[in-house]
């Protein structure tokens, strides 16, 4: 394999850039109208072009959802969220009124909660959803600043720390809830919360029937619906001294044959057509159109420069956002000169 192809992750992007990884469009373009190659979503497509080049093909695909606690909206009279992606009615106010209308407390005891605060981190997939929609980015396009003091990105933080303390939909520190069953991603005690969409096989297995629930699109800002990505892929060296070999081996491994292997066991959504129909196939009830049609509103994650460093710094300095400490403009001031120098320091190391 060392010769032919990679399978890789969060560090993809950095192998394009630098070449390591061949341009598979030559490669595309020779293939047959009818080829699975020329069936990859556009959007999709996207995530693994790197300064102009396709440096891949993905197997593991997944976006972020909204999950939602239907019963607690039916039993509280409300209408749950449309499931069209493209419905701007749901948007970050009527969220809002909505976690409100369903939290259950008396004084520090929590019943029911509006929502779960998604990581409680200035860094994460479920944060960076709402930042894009928010207009905001982490980092501009050459990865030479970042934007964490611009009102797109930190009034996100600020969003989700006022969930505690002024919205109320949420626990402040200290106050208690029900015991959350293990590995569950939307709790019975919970309203709503973000979770990968390949997380529903692994929910339904750990809280079976015990409420009711399912899949909706994540609330809307400004920039209008927006959900993070992220995939693995296979890659082909671009040095491999047997590069018709490689394609064809990239071809199976990376094409119907092996995604239908993911697909089926529930860690990726699909890519290809043909390989919809193994996609949540034992759950009837799940809302797979919702979770097929987030593919038409993602904006892929570029974990360039997000070593754990970065990760260690953005937290320390937004989690006194999120007990209440500090401003989250505060906290993007501070991080301004901070993740440039991470930054620069990023692209020495990998030669960029």
């Amino acid at each position: 394999m060392p010769q032919g192809l990679r399978r890789l992750g969060q560090n993809g992007q950095i192998f394009g850039k630098r070449g390591i990884t061949a341009d598979l469009k030559p490669l595309i373009a020779t293939e047959p109208a009818g080829s699975f190659v020329h069936q990859i979503p556009e959007t999709v497509k996207q995530g693994s072009t790197v300064s102009g080049k396709i440096v891949g093909l993905p197997i593991e695909y997944n976006q972020v959802v909204l999950y939602v606690n239907e019963d607690f909206f039916n039993n509280a009279g409300l209408s749950l969220p449309p499931k069209d992606w493209a419905d701007l009615s749901w948007n970050f106010d009527a969220f809002i009124q909505a976690a409100q209308k369903v939290v259950k407390k008396s004084g520090e005891n929590w019943e029911q909660v509006g929502a779960q605060l998604w990581g409680s981190t200035g860094w994460h997939n479920y944060t960076l959803s709402l930042i894009y929609t928010n207009g905001g980015s982490p980092f501009n396009e050459t990865y030479t600043d970042n934007n964490y003091d611009k009102e797109e990105v930190y009034e996100v933080w600020q969003w989700l720390a006022d969930w505690r303390w002024k919205y109320l939909i949420t626990p402040k520190p200290g106050e208690k809830t029900p015991e959350r069953p293990r590995g569950a991603y939307l709790a019975p005690h919970e309203g709503m919360t973000e979770a990968w969409a390949t997380a529903f096989a692994r929910q339904s297995e750990v809280v079976q029937d015990t409420f009711k629930w399912n899949a909706y699109p994540l609330p809307k800002g400004p920039a209008g619906p927006k959900s993070a990505g992220h995939f693995n892929w296979f890659a082909m060296n671009s040095a491999t001294k047997h590069p018709d070999e490689a394609w064809l081996l990239l071809k199976h491994t990376g094409g119907p044959p092996g995604h239908e292997l993911y697909v089926g066991r529930g860690t990726s959504l699909p890519v290809y057509p043909e390989t919809e129909r193994f996609f949540l196939q034992q759950f009837p009830h799940a809302h797979k159109d919702v979770i097929l049609n987030v593919r038409n509103y993602v904006r892929w994650v570029d974990y360039f420069g997000v070593s754990a460093e970065m990760f260690k710094v953005i937290d320390e300095a937004t989690k006194p956002v999120f007990e209440g400490q500090r401003t989250a403009a505060e906290a993007g001031k501070e991080l301004k000169p901070k993740i440039n120098d991470l930054l620069q320091k990023e692209k020495e190391l990998y030669g960029l």
